[in-house]
Parts: structure tokens; sequence; C-alpha cells
């Protein structure tokens, strides 16, 4: 690897701890095969948890597979985090280069002697290579944790048995799952259950926002009320179902604008299908944004009809902003959404189930209100930052001892 294909965020001359004799954990690299182009959900818990770290004496490196934006790189060294990039760990097209990536690790891990390396977003053969390969060329022991993310379709046969997962879980210390559903990724590979291990996401409970803000931006009356998703434009979010289900409660209600926050690849096929259900000038597309929380604060509902999830971050924002949530019942969703307590579950590919609860709460805004304050009360006492950080620090310090 040449020496520009590797960027850090400090010399390498502050890389190594200070003894501490006192601790059991003195540091963790946190893996992520991501390039950070937005401060969302995941960014921002990572920050909390350099945070954290640091504010217990703890160093927290962190390895990318690109360099991250201003603000989320501003938001890292402000967290007392260093981080590292490898430029050419990924394609153009998004693939893998499974050498630069096992090479600049070795690179990175044989900077110090980390405690504990945890895994997130990574592929499993390129992660056992990298620890077998740092271990032959440098000696370096260290306790490994594995983050599974969604997307691992369902193994059928043989796979099983002889998948990369089950394959995995040998040379780890520990299956970290953001769900009771998310274990499931694990025990159907017929994982070592004894190490499977649940962090719940958590969310970061807003306390004073600005409202009344994002109306005159679009250029709307303040009468208008506003049905909020965030989801990435691809069809697994089931957009194309919202569309068909909002599109005769718009059409009754004009006050009712649905906004749609994210970006990806079927933004023109959506906006034309919003043309042709002749709701184009009550839906808008917001891109990717920075400030989903300030969006949530101006808004009066949310709505996620995804296909398919595992645990959905935006679900959680949502609650946390005081939103009541209509979304399908998939993945973990259900253990985040309390049925007529917090919001309603409805079934993927329904959009007459889906218009149904939509309506419910459109047109009674006692029970929208009601709904928002419970999920709210659920995020911060279930679903917490602060929670979701202490305990993946808490799974650090076990597989370190």
């Amino acid at each position: 690897m040449n020496a520009t294909s590797l960027k850090n965020s400090e010399s390498s001359a502050a890389c190594a701890p200070a003894p501490c004799s006192t601790r059991p954990l003195r540091s963790f690299l946190m893996v992520c095969d991501l390039v950070p182009r937005q401060y969302g959900g995941g960014m921002k818990f990572l920050a909390q948890l350099g945070r954290k770290a640091s504010s217990e004496g703890i160093r927290m490196g962190l390895l990318l597979a690109g360099e991250p934006i201003p603000l989320v790189a501003d938001a890292f060294r402000n967290s007392g985090i260093a981080w590292w990039s490898l430029s050419d760990w990924k394609t153009e097209e998004d693939k893998e280069r499974r050498w630069r990536f096992i090479t600049g690790f070795r690179r990175i891990n044989a900077l110090e002697p980390w405690d504990v390396v945890s895994f997130n977003h990574c592929m499993p053969v390129s992660v056992i290579c990298a620890c077998t390969w740092s271990r032959i060329r440098d000696g370096r022991r260290f306790a490994r944790v594995w983050h599974q993310h969604q997307g691992v379709p369902d193994p059928r046969g043989i796979k099983k048995y002889v998948s990369t997962l089950r394959l995995l879980g040998p040379f780890m210390n520990a299956l970290a799952a953001t769900s009771d559903f998310g274990t499931g990724y694990y025990k159907e590979r017929h994982c070592d259950r004894n190490k499977i291990t649940v962090v719940y996401t958590g969310v970061r409970v807003p306390e004073n926002q600005s409202q009344g803000w994002l109306r005159p931006k679009l250029g709307l009356e303040d009468s208008v009320r506003f049905l909020v998703t965030i989801a990435s434009l691809i069809p697994r979010k089931g957009l194309d179902v919202l569309l068909q289900a909002v599109s005769v409660l718009l059409k009754e209600h004009r006050e009712w604008h649905l906004l749609i926050v994210g970006g990806g690849p079927l933004l023109g096929a959506l906006q034309e299908q919003a043309r042709q259900l002749g709701i184009e000038h009550q839906t808008h597309f917001l891109g990717i944004s920075n400030n989903v929380m300030e969006i949530l604060a101006d808004c009066n509902a949310f709505v996620l009809p995804s296909r398919n999830e595992d645990l959905p971050g935006a679900v959680l924002e949502a609650m946390a902003s005081s939103l009541p949530v209509v979304a399908t019942d998939v993945g973990s969703v259900r253990e985040l959404v309390i049925q007529n307590k917090t919001g309603f579950l409805v079934a993927p590919e329904d959009p007459a189930g889906l218009r149904s609860a939509l309506r419910s709460i459109l047109l009674d805004e006692k029970l929208a209100h009601d709904l928002g304050r419970r999920g709210r009360e659920r995020a911060e006492t279930v679903f917490s930052l602060d929670k979701m950080v202490d305990g993946y620090l808490n799974l650090f310090r076990e597989v370190c001892r």
C-alpha cells in the first residue's frame, strides 16, 4: 500500500495510550466499511461513544472506508477520536478491494496495541484474513467483536452450516446485534449462542428545538401539516406503496403535505409516480439532510412503509421527536413501536391498510398527540443514546477480560 492511500487524523507519534493498570479496557478500534457523507444517527453515536470513552480515559480509534465530510470530522475531533481512512478500500462501484483492506487494517493495528477491535459493516472473509494476517505479521492479540448489520439474506440449505458468518464466529469474542430480531442472523446460521448479545440502537432525545421554519422555507402557509418519512430511495423502503396510500388522503385533505427525506436511485421514478397520482404539489423530496431532527420538530406524523428492516433509526428519531408513528410490521419495528400506544403497525405491501392507519392519526389530533407523547417516553427510557454507548463500552470491557 502506498503512503498516500492511508490518511489519519493525527500523527502516529501520539498514538500509544498511556499505560493504565487500573482499567481492564484502555483502548478500542472501530472498523467501519463506511464513508461518512452525512452527520446522521450512526455518526452521532460514534461521536458520543468517543466522548464517553475519552471521559473515562479510554482511547477510541476509527478506521473508515473514506474521508468524512467536515461536519463529521469536526465531531470526531471534538470527541477525542483518532481516525484513519483507507481511500482505496473501495472501488468507484463501491466494491471492496480485499487486499487493500487487509493490509490497511494491519498497518493501523501495528501502530498500537488495541485491546478490542469491533468490525461494523465489513465482509466476514476479509475480517478473518485481516485478523489472521495481523496476528502472523505483528503478533497482535486483541479481543474481537462483530456487529451484524441488515441486508443479509436468509440462509438456505447447506448455507445454514457453512455460511461465512458461521465461519467468522470462532474468530470473534462476541457477536452483537441491534435488536432481538437481529440475533436471528446468527441463530439461523448456527453461530455460538453464548457469544450473541443485543445492544439496542439509541437516539438522543432533543430538549428544545425551533419550530415554524420549514413551511416558510418551502413557501407554504402556516396551516399546512406535514407527514414525513426518512428513508433511502431504494426498493426495500416501500416508498412507491406510500405514494399509493397517501394519494387519496392528500387529495381529501389539501392542508396535508408529504415530506420525503433521503436520496437514492429511485428519485426520478418516485417523482414521476407522484406526478401521475396528481400529488406532486403536495409531495416534497428534500434529499439527504444533516438536520433530520430539526425537520422532524416541524412535522406532525411519521410513516415508514418498508418492505424489510432491521432496527430503523428513523423510527427512533421520530419517537424522540414526539411524533406518532405508522410503520410496517417488519424486522424489529415491533420492538420499537407498541401497537395502539406509540403508533400503528400495518402489513407491508398494503396501501389500504397504511392509508387507514394514517387517516386515524391525521383526523384525530388528540390521538396523535397521545401516541407521540408515549413514543417519546419510550425513546427516553428504553432507547436513549447514553444506554447504547454504555452498552458497547460494557461489552468491550467484558470481552477484554
